[in-house]
């Protein structure tokens, strides 16, 4: 499992603009805020 508390590693999962990495950053954040997420600009 990867620690996303890391700095590094949360870059390597959700830092590159390309949809499958959108997506799960998107999802993420709509966790946390328990709101959709309209749009994401990496």
């Amino acid at each position: 499992m990867i620690d996303l508390k890391k700095d590094i590693n949360f870059r390597y999962v959700f830092g590159k603009n390309e949809e499958k990495n959108r997506m799960a950053l998107s999802a993420m954040i709509q966790a946390f805020i328990g709101e959709k997420v309209e749009h994401l600009q990496i």
